[in-house]
């Protein structure tokens, strides 16, 4: 099984590019994770990171191999601002509630009293007609009684007579038989609607009282319906609401209750986790801070002081809600923890220390981030290093000290230097020269493998500029003798 992983990017003259991994195509995401760990890449601008306080945290967890701790910390932070989110969205809907409260439950008082019902208005506006025109039915009830029944003229002795004479005739021809057996049916219809209409009659009577109850009702029940602007089935689902809500006041109690005892308990833990976390950067800053002092004067800083505080913020902001209690003290919590991180040095003896921002010159941030990535390298053994002109800033003897521990830390890595400063290059074990040229119109790169009289040749060019000289080889001569 081969242990080795070729990686192969091509680009196109559109501006695309086409990866693949051991042959097998990859998107560029992909080439990141693969990476993640195996190369660490160090530019000629990145000391400008440590102008940054924000970058620190990162510097310090992952020198002391506490990134876990500090993602523990980073997820409690975000399920504490999600509950603090909810629990505040449940408190706002509870207010709006409360606020609404009393105008609800004098709807609801109101809709209760009156308490319409499904079909009610139909049904009295139809006994308003009745009662409105009782005595018009009353009349018209009668009137109708007397010609189908009571007159000597009235219908039912009309029928009655036309039988009898058409029963006469049947006698003669019995063609008229059915017509008498209809007539015998209608006699008895007109009987039983004179019945109907003197039973009728006796229901109907005048009533004031009820009448007068009906228009009140009536009158309640359309007032409700103009106040709402809604039918009776719409004021019944008013109603319901208004219920609804009125007992979800209750289940939103609960809720909040809830919510506050998941907060107590996720603040708890991050409480927990914090302390945690600070205690072991504190214990990673002293040894980074040990190890990076080592290495700056290796460095050429000798009489430079350089310190890493980790200092627990005071909870000036009174908010509880990210609070942490360590030793009596309450402290304010982030997602980076209850921590702020400074970098301090003095760049001499008689420098006060003060925060590198202020006063560390370009160079010197070079060589502490040097000296950082040096003691990271040995903490989290990334197995290639890319420096990529690191040497701003610098020259002569610091340049030296520069290739230097450039040297000893390819002893347990493998270091890919850009630089154009022989001191530095003169300590690779192998050299690359990489040059641009014009071919038909394109612009062309090429990276040579120098032999061993190349290798003089390039540092040479160094060391001179354009004019290489009998005594600039020498010279380079002399460095990569000396180097090797």
């Amino acid at each position: 099984k081969s242990n080795i992983l070729l990686v192969r990017r091509e680009f196109t003259e559109s501006g695309g590019s086409k990866n693949s991994i051991n042959g097998i195509p990859a998107n560029l995401s992909t080439l990141k994770r693969v990476f993640e760990g195996l190369i660490d890449m160090h530019g000629q601008h990145q000391h400008q990171l440590l102008l940054y306080p924000e970058n620190y945290y990162e510097i310090i967890d992952r020198f002391g191999g506490i990134q876990d701790a500090a993602q523990k910390v980073a997820d409690s932070f975000a399920r504490l601002k999600t509950l603090r989110r909810e629990k505040r969205s449940l408190e706002e809907s509870q207010s709006k509630l409360t606020e609404m409260r009393d105008y609800m439950q004098f709807q609801l008082k109101e809709i209760k009293e009156i308490n319409p019902q499904p079909d009610e208005e139909d049904s009295l506006e139809k006994e308003w007609k009745v009662l409105q025109n009782a005595e018009k039915i009353i009349s018209l009830a009668l009137e109708s009684y007397r010609r189908l029944y009571d007159d000597d003229s009235s219908a039912l002795s009309q029928i009655l007579s036309a039988q009898k004479a058409l029963e006469e005739l049947t006698a003669y021809d019995s063609k008229t038989e059915n017509i008498v057996k209809d007539l015998a049916d209608a006699a008895v219809g007109v009987e039983e609607a004179a019945k109907f209409l003197q039973r009728y009659r006796d229901t109907i009577e005048s009533n004031p009282v009820r009448l007068e109850e009906i228009n009140l009702r009536l009158m309640s029940i359309r007032e409700l319906k103009k106040k709402y602007k809604t039918d009776i089935e719409g004021i019944l689902q008013k109603k319901a609401e208004i219920e609804e809500r009125l007992e979800s006041e209750e289940n939103l109690n609960d809720r909040i209750k809830e919510s506050g005892i998941q907060i107590g308990k996720e603040l708890a833990n991050y409480g927990k986790w914090c302390i945690e976390l600070s205690n072991k950067r504190t214990k990673s800053a002293d040894s980074l801070q040990k190890k990076a002092s080592n290495r700056l004067k290796f460095l050429g800083m000798t009489t430079s002081l350089f310190e890493i505080l980790v200092i627990k913020r005071d909870n000036q902001r009174g908010d509880d809600t990210f609070s942490v209690n360590y030793d009596g003290c309450d402290y304010y919590g982030d997602e980076k923890g209850i921590d702020d991180i400074e970098f301090r040095i003095a760049t001499g003896k008689s420098e006060r220390i003060m925060p590198i921002s202020q006063i560390a010159s370009g160079g010197e941030l070079s060589r502490l981030m040097l000296a950082l990535k040096a003691a990271l390298m040995e903490a989290d053994h990334v197995p290639t290093l890319i420096f990529d002109e690191i040497d701003t800033g610098i020259s002569g003897r610091i340049a030296a000290a520069v290739g230097k521990e450039l040297h000893n830390l390819a002893s347990v890595h493998q270091i890919l230097c850009i630089t154009h400063l022989p001191q530095i290059a003169a300590m690779a074990d192998r050299h690359f020269n990489v040059s641009k040229a014009e071919q038909n119109g394109r612009i062309i790169t090429r990276i040579e493998n120098l032999d061993n009289e190349g290798r003089k040749q390039e540092i040479a060019k160094l060391l001179a500029g354009e004019t290489v000289t009998e005594s600039y080889l020498k010279s380079a001569e002399d460095l990569l003798r000396k180097n090797a």
